[in-house]
């Protein structure tokens, strides 16, 4: 969690969604688009993935992107889904490097067009697709490539 705070915000838009984009590859979801969309001008939409599953129905998945030392407010998780319906995606992902407030679990819990990805889940999400980590003995080490070398693909 510390390198991706090191890291920063413009690095951790483009992790979460290569992050995202692998995992769905390993669901046998076929990637259609997978863009990195941060920047001053992205109407609070950090990424798009574009998928089909196997019966060819196609998904467009918007992400925001949260790296942060303390938890993610609900205002924030508010603001995200607003522009989220605004740009009519199909399913809304926040995913973030800490924990989500529980007033922000809360007004997500019954919205199920919308998910919240805190450190726990996407740590499970990188040990399945092996991005940002790489198995080393009997446990996990950072992946120099991305976090240090600097050799990540967007």
């Amino acid at each position: 969690k510390k390198a991706l705070v090191i890291k920063g915000g413009e690095f951790f838009e483009a992790f979460s969604v290569k992050v995202l984009t692998e995992y769905f590859k390993y669901k046998n979801n076929k990637i259609v688009t997978s863009s990195v969309t941060g920047g001053s001008q992205d109407n609070g939409i950090d990424g798009i993935i574009e998928l089909t599953d196997d019966l060819k129905k196609q998904t467009k998945i918007l992400i925001q992107s949260k790296v942060r030392t303390k938890f993610v407010t609900l205002k924030e998780v508010r603001e995200f889904y607003g522009a989220f319906k605004s740009e009519k995606g199909d399913v809304g992902i926040f995913i973030t490097n800490v924990t989500f407030h529980k007033e922000a679990l809360k007004f997500s819990k019954n919205l199920n067009d919308l998910v919240l990805v805190d450190d726990e889940i996407l740590l499970n999400i990188c040990n399945i697709t092996n991005v940002g980590i790489k198995p080393f003995n009997d446990t996990y080490i950072l992946d120099e490539d991305i976090f240090v070398n600097e050799n990540f693909q967007k």
